[in-house]
């Protein structure tokens, strides 16, 4: 197998950890998927959270995969829990400690390879590889998602095509030395600029608390606090009602951009909650 990379490694060993809990006899594309949707488990790693590097290298590529799916406004929380439901309990016993990657799984690494070319494959090529041809089990859980919700890419491409495309765009930006933290600064400028009587404002103008919530679930996966705050107050502004949890929600964000600490996931579900309730009065 060609080399890969520490995110990778990482990935493969939370898939083996699901595979054991599922009492499955193979590491399934399924596990393999939970385990780089899971990637945020390297900062309770001690080898990993104390090699700075490391650890960026490692959150790079998650964050390549959660822009996407959340552009077709899909949790990777909620998106791995799906997937590991869907997959229920099986009830095979090991008896050895090796634990060997099913067909179906290693096919996924042959075509990574092909993507990746002459690099080390990451994350983002299994994930395309996994999308290209997800399987009933996680295009179920993709329709389970975005059930109900208008889809942000062309209506007529299946789901899972619009995300691996959205990550083969991510991807292409990367060689072109665009990094997410500018992507999501360029959204950011186009939807709360100066110029309000730009092209990109108007076009928004009809749903912009709805692009709105969605930047801001954008910048919460990426770990963005400048983006998230940003996000949040423009949709203060946009409702004209002062809501005291959100106005408490910024002053804890403040305090934590101030003080360089990351997003906790119970502050992640507070927020998700909030732009839930904003979405909901848009409808």
């Amino acid at each position: 197998m060609k080399s890969v990379s520490p995110a990778v490694k990482l990935a493969i060993q939370i898939a083996a950890f699901e595979s054991l809990q599922a009492g499955s006899e193979f590491i399934e594309k399924e596990h393999l998927l939970i385990g780089i949707l899971k990637l945020r488990v390297a900062g309770a790693v001690d080898a990993i959270r104390n090699n700075r590097h490391l650890m960026k290298d490692i959150m790079e590529e998650k964050k390549a995969i959660d822009f996407p799916l959340q552009n077709a406004g899909i949790r990777p929380d909620m998106f791995y829990r799906c997937i590991r439901l869907q997959f229920g309990k099986r009830v095979f016993v090991h008896k050895t400690k090796v634990l060997h990657r099913s067909t179906e799984c290693k096919r996924c690494f042959g075509r990574a390879g092909q993507l990746a070319h002459d690099k080390e494959i990451t994350c983002v090529h299994l994930f395309i590889a996994i999308m290209e041809n997800p399987g009933e089990i996680i295009a179920d859980c993709i329709k389970r998602m975005v059930s109900g919700q208008k889809p942000v890419g062309d209506p007529e491409l299946p789901l899972s095509m619009q995300v691996s495309q959205s990550v083969k765009a991510y991807e292409k930006a990367l060689k072109e030395k665009e990094t997410l933290s500018q992507v999501i600064e360029h959204s950011r400028k186009d939807l709360f600029g100066k110029d309000r009587d730009s092209p990109v404002y108007r076009n928004m103008r009809g749903d912009l608390r709805k692009k709105t919530c969605l930047l801001a679930r954008m910048c919460i996966n990426t770990g963005d606090i400048a983006g998230l705050i940003a996000s949040l107050k423009e949709l203060v502004s946009e409702s004209g009602t002062y809501d005291q949890g959100i106005g408490r929600m910024i002053s804890q964000l403040e305090f934590m951009q101030r003080e360089e600490i990351g997003i906790s996931e119970a502050t992640r579900k507070k927020v998700f909650d909030m732009l839930d309730a904003f979405e909901a009065q848009a409808k």
